[in-house]
């Protein structure tokens, strides 16, 4: 019932399909970079623009590698909701997709983090497909050819000196666009969700 993307598709719609894909994978590895690094990274992300660093028991109970003991590796984000305790589960591996992935859950961790002073019941999000657009929101910001091109990671100088270069963004940003979940279709299967429980539970809501 998860819209979590629309991937399956990408062969369909991807214009320019025979550019190069934005990936920096090796770039990554060239350079050394580990896991906590790239959490690092992350979190100087956002508090460069003025949002909170992450607490000492994030880095001390998070789970950012794939531990030894078996364990359901879905990157995910916890609030345990006594103001002091928040952390990612992710079995982080050096590559493109898990530096977005961090990002992705740093920022429901920011989210938390913002979120702290208030009364539970309004910690969390409106509903889930908000706590993803916002998260995502984050994910486009990391996700492009400039930001990583400041990083260190993408070695093409003209792409913040010539901003339009469609055979050269538009793959990635399409790319994006089909992997994050986002509205309207993360609004449409919140909505089956929520009808689908309170018919559950009994409600009159017309289905």
């Amino acid at each position: 019932m998860w819209a979590q993307n629309w991937k399956s598709i990408m062969d369909l719609v991807m214009p320019f399909p025979t550019s190069p894909a934005l990936d920096v994978t090796s770039e990554l590895l060239r350079q050394g970079y580990t896991p906590l690094r790239m959490f690092q990274v992350g979190e100087e992300f956002f508090t460069k623009m003025g949002l909170k660093p992450l607490p000492p028991e994030f880095w001390r109970s998070s789970v950012l590698t794939r531990p030894r003991r078996p364990a359901q590796c879905s990157a995910s984000a916890w609030d345990f909701c006594n103001r002091i305790d928040y952390r990612i589960k992710q079995c982080t591996e050096v590559t493109t997709q898990d530096l977005v992935s961090t990002h992705h859950e740093l920022a429901h961790i920011q989210y938390y983090l913002q979120y702290a002073d208030q009364p539970q019941l309004f910690r969390d999000g409106a509903n889930p497909a908000f706590h993803e657009a916002l998260a995502n929101a984050a994910t486009l910001s990391v996700y492009n050819m400039p930001h990583l091109y400041r990083l260190g990671l993408y070695n093409n100088k003209s792409v913040t000196e010539q901003p339009l270069q469609l055979p050269l963004s538009l793959p990635h940003h399409s790319a994006s666009s089909l992997s994050i979940q986002m509205s309207p279709k993360s609004d449409d299967h919140v909505n089956v969700d929520d009808f689908f429980n309170f018919k559950r539970q009994g409600s009159r809501a017309e289905v």
